[in-house]
């Protein structure tokens, strides 16, 4: 990993899918019309669950782009735009054939 490289956001992405998740159960229970309990009961499971199958696809996902832009860095290279600058002063060197 490059340390110039800037943090991947895997918390929120588990986070966010984790809430989709219970606003998701709520609504379905309350469309059910089931009783409050069951309503939070399984959107509170639907949230831990979630939350681990969102931190699990977001390390996934991490490893992924981290290895694209790893080999995008390689088969691209960025140029070197300050080349080493010859001193008029210094006698150049012919070059040797053979």
């Amino acid at each position: 990993m490059n340390p110039h490289d800037p943090p991947f956001p895997t918390k929120p992405f588990a986070s966010c899918f984790a809430l989709a998740a219970f606003a998701i159960a709520i609504i379905a229970g309350l469309g059910a019309g089931r009783d409050a309990f069951s309503i939070l009961a399984t959107a509170l499971a639907a949230l831990f669950i979630c939350h681990f199958l969102g931190s699990i696809a977001a390390a996934v996902i991490e490893a992924a782009v981290r290895e694209h832009i790893k080999h995008h860095r390689l088969a691209r290279p960025i140029p070197d735009l300050n080349p080493p600058v010859h001193n008029p002063a210094e006698p150049v060197q012919p070059e040797q054939t053979d």
